[in-house]
């Protein structure tokens, strides 16, 4: 549907490993690191516009964060191989992506949230259009 906003994946470039930014063990701490705090933050937007305009004001709505995931991409050394990590608690995904690498997973991993993203919104709004991938 032409002028809807369905919502955002929010992608953070980090040129550094991933133990240099994010350290499992202390998301639930206050020993999170500043880089950790802001990816965190990330996905606490919120927008009067998710689904559209219109939609109603009401609290249990406003609750709806219109960032569906948080992406922290980062590099891996040649001949190292990562896989993509979660944190459901805070919608965030940490990819690895590398120059000159196979990032394919990258291009699934955007399919999916996707796919998602049109999925969710399908209660808030009729006649959506169907992407295939």
């Amino acid at each position: 549907m032409a002028g809807v906003y369905y919502g955002t994946v929010m992608m953070d470039f980090k040129y550094r490993p991933r133990h240099n930014f994010w350290e499992k063990d202390r998301i639930n701490t206050i020993a999170r690191t500043r880089e950790m705090n802001q990816l965190i933050a990330y996905s606490d937007s919120r927008s009067n516009f998710l689904y559209g305009e219109d939609r109603p004001s009401s609290a249990a709505f406003q609750r709806l964060s219109p960032v569906a995931e948080v992406w922290a991409l980062y590099p891996v050394k040649e001949g190292r191989e990562e896989r993509p990590t979660s944190s459901p608690d805070h919608s965030l995904r940490l990819i690895p992506l590398s120059p000159g690498g196979d990032n394919e997973h990258v291009v699934q991993e955007f399919e999916r949230v996707l796919k998602q993203l049109l999925q969710d919104s399908a209660g808030f709004i009729e006649g959506l259009p169907k992407i295939g991938f």
